[in-house]
């Protein structure tokens, strides 16, 4: 699953930064603030969980971008009956477009939509779940740039959602993000 995404990933940036005449990259490092969306992950493992994302993105035309990122968390707990030792994990490589728009000054808001692919693993009771599921990602965000500036930092509201059918399992859920970053060559 992480090679395709790679792969779908290179597929749209390569092309875009070499169609621009000034591309223009975008890094930056996340901090996210997760509320598991399943109900039993949260009975387990708590109802937050803290995680680092990476994020890489290729503006495309005026203010569009084509972006990717990879994140993962890992979180131990007791099952709550029978108070044995669990263990998840969670990660999610995503692609989609996203828009930043300057709305004064140092202001921009940026909207993002795309598609994740899902992968778990939970241990407990001497047995192991573990799988892949295609889901998607949605946010929305503040980010403060300066005009010349090369390092952003910003806000963002973000929302992950897969589902395993059998057992049901939702994967991602609703976040909170603070993210820093650096825009290299282009200025747009």
């Amino acid at each position: 699953m992480k090679k395709i995404a790679i792969i779908v990933c290179l597929t749209f940036l390569v092309p875009a930064a070499a169609g621009a005449a000034n591309p223009l990259f975008l890094f930056s490092i996340a901090g996210n603030y997760m509320r598991p969306a399943d109900a039993a992950y949260r009975s387990i493992y708590g109802n937050q969980v803290l995680y680092a994302e990476f994020d890489a993105g290729v503006h495309i035309y005026r203010g569009i971008h084509i972006l990717g990122s990879y994140g993962r968390l890992s979180k131990s707990g007791t099952t709550p009956e029978l108070e044995l030792e669990s263990h998840s994990m969670q990660q999610f490589i995503s692609v989609g477009v996203g828009y930043i728009r300057q709305i004064s000054g140092l202001l921009n808001i940026e909207v993002e939509g795309g598609l994740v692919g899902a992968k778990y693993r939970e241990e407990a009771l001497d047995a192991v779940v573990s799988g892949q599921r295609p889901g998607i990602r949605a946010g929305l965000g503040l980010l403060f740039m300066a005009e010349e500036g090369k390092i952003f930092a910003g806000a963002k509201f973000v929302y992950i959602s897969a589902k395993v059918p059998d057992p049901e399992i939702r994967l991602g859920g609703a976040q909170a993000t603070l993210c820093v970053g650096l825009r290299l060559f282009g200025g747009d």
